[in-house]
């Protein structure tokens, strides 16, 4: 894990002495690669981002709404803008005492692309299905280390997940 993130941690952990399970939510179809080699964020680049976000639109038939005027288009191209900031193509995870919340985020995985898909009026089990077909079925990874406070949203401040790193990887049953 990265510095940053430690000192996070130590500071929260001078206020509160529990040690939750910390995990991040994925979609995959290779669980045991992630197991074995890791895993580093989805997107490389915000082009690639961005390719993923037309590629989805353009299944559903909903390509036109990146050029369109109006709410939903502007809404569509602020996440595409999003996308651009290196700080939010990191790996981002959650404490907590149950698996609920970190299978939330799996299901969502890649949120640009299924939050498009929401924002596009695309049915959410259509979204599910291709987000399943194209990514994978939702898993949760499970770290070796553990959070003081619960958090739905801790920035790793690192693009990849080391295979050392890696308690555990399973399938969410949603």
């Amino acid at each position: 894990m990265d510095k940053e993130f430690f000192k996070e941690r130590d500071y929260w952990s001078r206020k509160h002495d529990k040690k939750l399970p910390l995990y991040h939510g994925v979609r995959t179809k290779n669980p045991e690669k992630i197991k074995d080699k890791g895993i580093c964020y989805r997107f490389e680049t915000r082009i690639d981002a961005k390719k993923a976000i037309e590629d989805a639109l353009k299944h559903f038939g909903k390509e036109k709404l990146m050029r369109s005027e109006g709410y939903k288009g502007d809404l569509i191209r602020s996440f595409v803008r999003s996308v651009e900031s290196p700080e939010r193509r990191v790996i981002y995870l959650s404490s907590c005492d149950n698996e609920e919340i970190p299978c939330f985020w799996a299901d969502q995985n890649p949120e640009f692309v299924s939050h498009v898909l929401e924002i596009a009026g695309v049915n959410r089990d259509d979204a599910k299905k291709y987000l399943s077909e194209k990514y994978g079925d939702p898993h949760i990874i499970e770290m070796n280390e553990t959070y003081p406070v619960e958090d739905r949203n801790i920035n790793s401040h690192q693009r990849c997940i080391t295979p050392d790193e890696i308690k555990k990887i399973k399938r969410c049953m949603l």
